[in-house]
């Protein structure tokens, strides 16, 4: 009885020490400043995946918690009283009527009637305000130029929805190289976005980008 019991400590003993020591999972050397050193070359770390419904649920939270949000599509991490989500960003040339997507905000520049930015979203309705900084080519750029305009616009508490709207109903930008940029808040939510269209010489060719930026 005796012997068994000094074997449970040992045992017991070698458990704990292992608990304590460093981890490393894909290598026998993990780095000395990490408890947990995961390494490989052909596979990546999975995180838990959760719903937006599922992460309003969850209780008893710690700062520094993350998941990856389904709803969203986005890392999000816990600073001990709401929810971040990592810095977004989409970008791409884009046809006349492509929509461009992040989270719950969609934008694009219509086939038909003026060329410029319209936002919708994909569910419900927010309050937006804003500014934008407009450059309006009047003729088609050459080797020696073209004459520009600048306009700025301002927008407070407009409604957006599912169905997409103008921005600025009066913005048409027709000549190549012509850019429309807007800073926008979604006083619902409280998230700050940016978004810029740069007008190409085709209707296939256009630069759209958005990025949220809180």
């Amino acid at each position: 009885m005796k012997g068994k019991s000094v074997i449970f400590g040992l045992v017991f003993w070698g458990y704990s020490a292992i608990l304590s020591a460093q981890v490393g999972i894909g290598t026998t050397s993990p780095n000395g400043s990490s408890i947990l050193d995961v390494s490989s070359t052909s596979k990546g770390l999975l995180i838990p995946r959760l719903t937006q419904t599922q992460i309003n649920g969850m209780t008893g939270l710690s700062a520094g918690m993350q998941v990856y949000n389904t709803t969203e599509n986005a890392l999000a991490i816990y600073d001990g009283s709401r929810w971040l989500f990592e810095k977004r960003y989409i970008s791409g040339f884009v046809g006349l009527g492509d929509t461009i997507v992040l989270g719950n905000v969609m934008v694009k520049i219509p086939s038909s009637g003026n060329k410029s930015i319209q936002i919708a979203l994909k569910g419900g309705n927010v309050s937006l305000s804003g500014s934008s900084l407009n450059n309006f080519q009047n003729s088609a750029a050459a080797s020696t130029g073209a004459v520009t305009a600048f306009g700025v616009w301002g927008l407070m508490l407009e409604t957006y929805g599912t169905t997409f709207k103008y921005w600025q109903s009066g913005a048409d930008f027709l000549q190549e190289g012509s850019w429309q940029e807007i800073h926008f808040m979604d006083e619902t939510n409280s998230k700050m976005y940016f978004v810029r269209f740069i007008r190409g010489s085709s209707t296939s060719n256009n630069y759209v980008e958005l990025e949220q930026l809180l």
